[in-house]
């Protein structure tokens, strides 16, 4: 198999399991963007036809706490989920696959304002200006991570850390956000439940030009910018997991770009 220009052996599992009634595939993923946008949007197909209505969804039998949520949310609780463990083949009598709702990186406007109506909350006054760190993160790195804190925290940004909040902290916290600046990373997903009034600026490397997040915040209708820095080393053969640091001086300046737009 060729992807991503690096050719992939795959081991087809010899474990198998039969799902005899109709079903239909959801999937599950690690990241917390592509569970979105990839997986959970694509629900929104089924409303649209008859035939799905009631049926169970297949998914990953390890499903990550913020999955298992917005599932719950989604009206898709566990009674109604089929897990399939790792290493398995499932072996389906009757089977629908919904098509993917994103087109390289570009979600779908439909499905994204199906989310927000779903998940989102809507907040007090949006005030709060979030820089969204990395600091635990293995992979794409801020290097400099300290010295750009320092740099947004004379602007009035706060500090947060994702990894230990559950999702409804995370959506009840980006409700709030009036600007979020981060590294380009999964925790910027959740622009999707920030007002539409709010404004982006992502952060990356030059060796990475993917816009999965500043797209995302354009569907919505907020304003998005995006600062590229230099590489630190070349950590492995994929240039989207390498390290990078952020010039202050031209964040200073896109924070002044930022901050003014209307």
């Amino acid at each position: 198999v060729q992807t991503c220009a690096l050719p992939i052996l795959v081991r087809i599992p010899r474990a198998r399991m039969q799902v005899e009634q109709p079903a239909v595939l959801v999937g599950s993923t690690g990241n917390y963007y592509h569970w979105f946008l990839d997986h959970a949007a694509r629900l929104m197909l089924l409303e649209d036809e008859p035939a799905c209505a009631g049926l169970p969804i297949i998914v990953g039998s390890e499903l990550a706490s913020y999955e298992r949520d917005t599932l719950d949310r989604l009206g898709y609780p566990a009674e109604k989920r089929i897990g399939v463990p790792r290493e398995t083949v499932c072996e389906c009598r009757d089977l629908w696959i919904p098509s993917l709702v994103t087109q390289r990186t570009i979600p779908h406007p439909r499905a994204v304002s199906w989310l927000r109506e779903r998940l989102a909350r809507p907040g007090s006054q949006p005030t709060r200006r979030l820089f969204v760190s990395r600091a635990d993160a293995s992979w794409r790195r801020i290097m400099n991570e300290e010295e750009v804190e320092a740099v947004l925290l004379r602007h009035g940004f706060e500090k947060v850390v994702l990894g230990g909040m559950t999702l409804d902290q995370q959506i009840d916290l980006f409700a709030q956000a009036q600007v979020v600046v981060g590294g380009h990373g999964a925790g910027l997903a959740n622009v999707l439940f920030a007002p539409a009034s709010a404004r982006l600026l992502e952060l990356s490397s030059h060796s990475y030009p993917a816009e999965f997040f500043s797209a995302l915040a354009r569907t919505i209708g907020q304003t998005a910018r995006r600062l590229n820095g230099p590489i630190v080393g070349a950590q492995s053969r994929m240039p989207h997991l390498w390290d990078f640091t952020i010039e202050t001086r031209e964040l200073e300046d896109s924070l002044k770009d930022l901050l003014g737009a209307a």
